[in-house]
């Protein structure tokens, strides 16, 4: 069993607190187009493995408690600034990723482009007090597969979390590769 790794403000505030977790969702493709779904866990539980990057502690605790009501996703860390998220995201390699857009020491944006550089097969979840139009439209051109709206759509992600845990679960996706359909 993997240990949850927090990144708060560097890499070197790194934990080993060991929690669960879930999220919501907005797809990057039109509604005909599936959802993405994540890639089969290379470890022998079927958990989906879920991180956190948010500068909101109040945010981040919200979704910790919403993540843990569900078995088959597991929060493996958290961090509340960008560049401490790029560098946890570089060892961790969780399934999901939910993102801010605006944190301290970088921009959402940031950690988008690093995730999608290194693996654009991770599934990025855009989760935002921010849910402009423009942010929406450029965050989803740069490879996000889900954008919701912090102030409105918490169970919305968590609903999509779960469907995407039970994807994982079931193997129902363990050769199949996403659509790169825009």
């Amino acid at each position: 069993m993997k240990q949850n790794q927090r990144a708060d403000h560097s890499a070197e505030a790194y934990s080993d607190d060991v929690r669960s977790s879930a999220a919501s969702h907005v797809p990057n493709h039109d509604n005909a187009v599936p959802y993405p779904e994540p890639n089969a866990n290379q470890s022998n539980e079927m958990r989906l493995e879920v991180f956190i990057a948010d500068d909101s502690i109040g945010i981040r605790s919200r979704l910790i408690e919403m993540l843990m009501e569900n078995k088959s996703i597991h929060l493996i860390g958290e961090s509340g600034d960008a560049e401490a998220a790029v560098i946890a995201l570089r060892t961790l390699k969780p399934d999901v990723v939910i993102l801010d857009v605006h944190m301290p020491k970088g921009e959402g944006m940031r950690v988008l482009q690093e995730i999608k550089m290194t693996d654009p097969d991770r599934i990025a979840i855009i989760f935002t007090a921010f849910p402009y139009p423009e942010y929406r439209r450029a965050y989803l051109a740069a490879g996000a597969d889900y954008f919701f709206d912090k102030t409105q759509d918490f169970q919305k992600m968590v609903d999509v979390l779960a469907t995407l845990a039970e994807k994982h679960f079931t193997g129902r996706n363990d050769n199949e590769k996403r659509s790169d359909t825009s």
